[in-house]
């Protein structure tokens, strides 16, 4: 039986406030969103029990109708009247609990790899209303994206055309910090709603989204890191820090050590600061990694939608025309696709039926320009084509 494998990444939010409270029972917030090569796999394998089983490494995710790929394989099978059943591994990278969408995430790559397996064929649209009803989260990372901003529940997507890439500092303390929680303790001031609005369809969000949300907006793609670090916000951390006032000694160790705009991200207890390089990152690693057990250093995942499938060729170079990243450094992302977070993303179908010389038509996933890249030779490597 045919198996597929998803890598399903990590998020971070550099920019999160909460709105108000809805009558269903969520809030209404407005979020950027930023995909982080901290990445779980999951593959999947149809079986003829009729059941789902779920095995995961990592002792503290739930295998039941708890889990949220098993939720979503339930939701799947519904609607589309799938009566086999479904074995899912999955190999956890991402914190559990950490503010770090790994639940979500998963979920995602639940969505996409079922959808492949059993060839349901489904839209993106169909997807991203599957994806709702697991969780706010989900629809990001249904979309080709590494920057998003989310309003509503956080689940109406707006991709956005950025091609800057971010290094981090990330710390998850050995705490577990439950999101439904946070957001019980949040309080929202009275008479104290944003300006946050959507038109109809969820378009059109950066028109008038929160002033502080456009301004980070706006330096993001060119702006130096000290700028971006100080637009960062979170509305959720002073509940994040009374829930566990020792959030707040990591954070000014994290200062103290030369990280940037020290946030938590989402619901916590993750914490990063930016830094100028990767080799900072390393530095204020091997500080910390005496005192914490989980401290990574992380970049933006920049990545590009294959023309023939949006769903499966991908790559970390940006349209070069679009981006400010240049002709010739796209085309040496594009040859170095051996890069150990990027080969998955770009060994999809159209490669590996297609052995030989190779000039592959890439569409930018965000303003959807075609490039053609320059001829490269697949060649095979451990039994999994690459260029």
């Amino acid at each position: 039986m045919p198996q597929i494998s998803v890598k399903a990444p990590a998020k971070v939010n550099l920019y999160l406030k909460v709105i108000d409270k809805r009558p269903d029972g969520f809030h209404n917030i407005v979020t950027v969103f930023e995909r982080i090569n901290l990445v779980d796999r999951l593959s999947f394998k149809t079986n003829r029990s009729g059941r789902i089983v779920i095995t995961c490494d990592h002792p503290h995710v739930p295998t039941g109708p708890k889990n949220l790929v098993y939720r979503t394989a339930e939701i799947i099978r519904k609607e589309y009247g799938i009566t086999a059943g479904v074995d899912v591994a999955i190999a956890k990278a991402i914190p559990v609990a950490a503010g770090l969408a790994g639940g979500s995430t998963n979920a995602a790559a639940a969505i996409t790899g079922l959808n492949r397996l059993w060839g349901l064929k489904m839209s993106r649209d169909e997807m991203v209303d599957v994806g709702r009803r697991i969780g706010s989260d989900v629809p990001f990372f249904l979309y080709d994206a590494s920057w998003g901003l989310g309003t509503g529940r956080g689940d109406r997507i707006q991709t956005l055309p950025i091609g800057r890439r971010l290094w981090h500092i990330l710390v998850v303390p050995k705490i577990k910090m439950y999101t439904p929680k946070v957001y019980g303790h949040i309080k929202i001031p009275k008479n104290g709603r944003s300006r946050a609005r959507t038109s109809r369809g969820g378009r059109n969000m950066l028109t008038n989204i929160d002033d502080n949300a456009n301004i980070l907006l706006h330096h993001l793609p060119k702006s130096d890191v000290a700028t971006i670090s100080s637009l960062l916000y979170n509305d959720l951390e002073k509940v994040v820090v009374q829930i566990c006032p020792k959030i707040n000694k990591l954070k000014e160790r994290l200062k103290s050590l030369g990280a940037q705009g020290v946030t938590v991200s989402g619901s916590g207890p993750s914490v990063y600061g930016l830094t100028d390089s990767q080799q900072a990152a390393k530095q204020i690693q091997a500080h910390l990694a005496s005192r914490y057990s989980q401290v990574f250093v992380v970049r933006t995942l920049l990545f590009f939608a294959g023309a023939s499938n949006p769903r499966k060729g991908r790559s970390e170079n940006g349209d070069y025309r679009n981006t400010g990243i240049s002709k010739r450094r796209a085309r040496q992302e594009v040859k170095s696709l051996h890069d150990r977070d990027v080969r998955q993303f770009i060994c999809g179908a159209q490669y590996q039926d297609h052995p030989g010389i190779q000039r592959p038509l890439y569409r930018h996933a965000f303003t959807q320009t075609e490039i053609r890249l320059p001829e490269m030779r697949i060649q095979k490597r451990g039994g999994q084509q690459i260029l």
